[in-house]
């Protein structure tokens, strides 16, 4: 038989389903063989149960069942691995808010016990099937020995860091400083040399003569000539018969609209006078 495994409650996330409908002894049969597997097995394994794919092999509560395809006694109980898949999914999601890492997921606890049995009402009174859940999860050992690792490794990485910033600064030696002094003076030498003799060429050549004066005659600006296109006045431009045409309909519209509010007008008038003598806009009066 497997041996248990030590739960960390830190690294641990539990649910519990109470008064569910359901076989105990097909619960107990799930939980047999779910115990100490990983999460995504359970749930691959209770979908294709849900689908008729896989069996359930039953071990204890077994007299009459028949054998099923790989193994010896086995069943399908849908109703119990849907109530399973439910109850895996909710741990799951508990492990996932608390912070662990769902894909390293390991069932350590799995238990399946008989609930209170009400009976029906009826004459033929006959009692119901009613069963209680808890299933306990981990995070596998593998995946808290990375974690730790990765943590040790940042943290070196860290320290290597911080070690590595301070640069060593070598102390300068007495022959290093003669060195750099003796080049100096070198590099320095060809150059006082070098100033030297553009001094004495400058000196040497004669100044050059000053020119005399040129007087700056100021440049007349042409005035601007008159062409003869600019003085002919822009002919003008002939209306096409469309744009004519368009000019012609908007003048009768708006004759014909100036006309319709006349008459407007002129109704509400005799409307008004109407209503002055008669007192009333009805034919007769009573």
């Amino acid at each position: 038989m497997k041996q248990a495994t030590t739960i960390n409650p830190e690294h641990c996330a539990s649910a519990r389903s109470r008064d569910v409908p359901i076989s105990t002894k097909h619960s107990v049969e799930l939980s047999n063989y779910l115990r100490y597997h990983s999460v995504a097995f359970a749930k691959d394994f209770l979908e294709d149960v849900v689908a008729l794919k896989k069996a359930v092999p039953f071990n204890r509560y077994r007299k009459d069942v028949g054998h099923k395809p790989g193994m010896a006694a086995g069943r399908f109980p849908q109703k119990a691995a849907k109530e399973f898949l439910k109850l895996i999914k909710g741990v799951e999601a508990n492990a996932q808010s608390k912070g662990l890492n769902a894909g390293s997921l390991k069932i350590v606890k799995l238990l399946a016990n008989k609930a209170s049995v009400p009976f029906s009402g009826g004459r033929q009174r006959h009692a119901t099937k009613r069963s209680h859940l808890e299933v306990v999860v981990q995070e596998m050992k593998k995946a808290a020995k990375k974690k730790a690792a990765e943590k040790r490794s940042e943290k070196g990485s860290a320290e290597k860091g911080s070690e590595e910033k301070p640069a060593v600064v070598e102390k300068p030696t007495v022959k290093n400083e003669e060195k750099k002094e003796e080049a100096a003076e070198v590099k320095a030498a060809p150059v006082v040399k070098e100033a030297k003799s553009e001094a004495a060429k400058t000196e040497s050549k004669p100044a050059p003569a000053a020119r005399p004066a040129v007087k700056e005659t100021p440049i007349p600006t042409p005035t601007p000539k008159m062409t003869s296109k600019e003085t002919v006045k822009a002919a003008p431009q002939q209306l096409s018969p469309e744009d004519l045409l368009k000019q012609a309909q908007k003048k009768a519209a708006e004759f014909n609209q100036k006309e319709k509010d006349q008459k407007a007008v002129d109704q509400v008038s005799n409307l008004y006078e109407k209503l002055k003598q008669d007192g009333t806009l009805r034919g007769d009066k009573k």
